[in-house]
């Protein structure tokens, strides 16, 4: 969980031992006397490096919280050393302890009024509405460093201090009976209109069919969908973006009278061995998943038909660890999958990557709405860098076939739409919303109804 890992001490514990064992040196006078200006330097790079590079879309703590401890301990080191150093006198220039002053206070406003000015501009602020938000957190900061933090640094006598705590508690507890109530009525939604309700109840999952896994304990699906009645003899294999279209295929399979399986999970690429890195799920799980589908295949079972479902742009250019055949990149590694696959005379179904608006749909247009501001009912899609490459795939093979679901997402002008009859089309910035994915059930049918002809 990579939100208690951020947020609970276990996994932050070794940060804090780190800071300590760097103060009892320094409280032993186990520093040197001079300044090290290349530990300095080298600290400030690692800090600036991690300012840059690093995403949210990286782990973290973790082996990527070494980079910035590890920097930090550096410059403390070298700056506490001699306090006349370079550095030093850099680091004591009197804006910077002025912001090192404010800094417990900055700390404690920036995030409520960044979510506002979010909420108010959207999830790219620009220049001006990052202008604002940081002129009243610097505001807000040096009102409560001087009439908070300060009041209660300048009281020694702890009975004084009663009054301030009343004062605080009082104002705590409305705060408090509000949230309550705010959380007991989920949000008390009857607050919006019924248009904006309509648009963020949005069913992100719908039914994975009968299942032999435990998602809890296997972090993946291996499900029977479609016809009840008939045994499977179709395998959709695929990451969370085929989760997203499994109730549609479980239809198209009634309808067609066809028995289907299917193997997926999230992050996950349809290759018989390998993970794409970086990533953030879990790797065991995910080659457990692909050898669960392998299987299938080796095993002399009637699987005569796998479709392939995946976000491919995602993985295209990634590179790729723990594969058995030594392959790392990930484009080799879908051509030898698909190339094993017709050679036991499995026909494939190659679907390509969905189109993606690139925002959070449900949270920027619904917002919008609620505002009742502008906003485009529609987003341009452009290719990916997997389409091609899985054309020639599909052209050069026989047995192999590519199904485009843009054409049937998007119109001729590639413009595709993210808001239908006030429902959203997406539940974040790249998954189909069950709404959207149930529009899709005919061109499964026909893809169904081929394998039969």
């Amino acid at each position: 969980d990579s939100a208690a890992s951020f947020y609970l001490l276990p996994s932050r514990a070794w940060e804090l031992m780190a800071g300590g064992a760097l103060s009892l040196m320094y409280m032993r006078g186990q520093f040197p006397k001079q300044e090290n200006t290349v530990g300095a330097a080298l600290g400030l790079l690692f800090l600036l490096f991690t300012a840059v590079f690093y995403t949210g879309k990286m782990s973290f703590p973790g082996w990527n919280a070494l980079l910035p401890v590890v920097g930090t301990l550096c410059v403390i080191y070298a700056v506490a050393s001699d306090k006349s150093g370079l550095f030093s006198k850099f680091l004591t220039s009197k804006v910077l302890i002025h912001f090192g002053k404010i800094s417990y206070s900055l700390y404690l406003v920036h995030w409520p009024i960044l979510l506002f000015f979010e909420f108010a501009y959207g999830q790219e602020l620009g220049l001006p509405g990052l202008a604002m938000s940081w002129v009243c957190m610097y505001g807000l900061s040096i009102i409560s460093f001087h009439y908070i933090e300060n009041s209660f640094r300048r009281r020694k006598d702890s009975k004084s201090l009663w009054p301030v705590y009343f004062v605080a508690a009082a104002a705590a507890l409305p705060i408090l009976a509000v949230a309550f109530a705010l959380f007991r009525l989920e949000g008390a939604p009857q607050r919006v209109s019924s248009e904006v309700t309509q648009f963020v109840s949005v069913t992100a999952w719908g039914d994975f069919g009968r299942c032999s896994t435990d998602y809890r304990l296997d972090e993946y699906y291996s499900c029977v969908i479609g016809s009840p009645e008939a045994t499977p003899e179709v395998l959709i294999w695929g990451d969370s973006h085929a989760q997203t279209l499994i109730p549609t295929i479980d239809e198209a399979g009634k309808r067609t009278g066809i028995g289907l399986r299917h193997v997926t999970k999230g992050g996950c690429p349809p290759i018989f061995s390998g993970v794409a890195y970086p990533t953030g799920i879990n790797a065991s799980a995910c080659l457990k998943s692909q050898n669960t589908a392998r299987q299938f295949f080796t095993n002399q079972s009637q699987i005569k038909q796998v479709i392939l479902v995946a976000r491919w742009d995602l993985y295209w250019d990634k590179t790729l660890q723990h594969s058995e055949q030594g392959h790392s990149q990930f484009p080799e590694a879908v051509a030898e999958t698909i190339t094993a696959l017709v050679k036991q005379g499995v026909s494939v179904k190659l679907v390509g990557s969905l189109p993606e608006p690139g925002f959070d749909v449900v949270n920027v247009i619904g917002r919008k709405i609620m505002l009742d501001a502008e906003y485009s009912s529609h987003y341009i899609y452009e290719p990916g860098v997997s389409k091609a490459p899985l054309q020639q795939l599909a052209a050069q093979r026989e047995m192999v076939h590519f199904l485009d679901l843009a054409d049937h997402i998007c119109d001729s002008d590639n413009r595709c739409a993210v808001i239908a009859d006030g429902k959203a089309l997406y539940f974040d910035d790249n998954h189909l919303s069950q709404f959207a994915a149930r529009k899709l059930i005919m061109p499964f049918v026909e893809l169904l109804s081929a394998k039969r002809d």
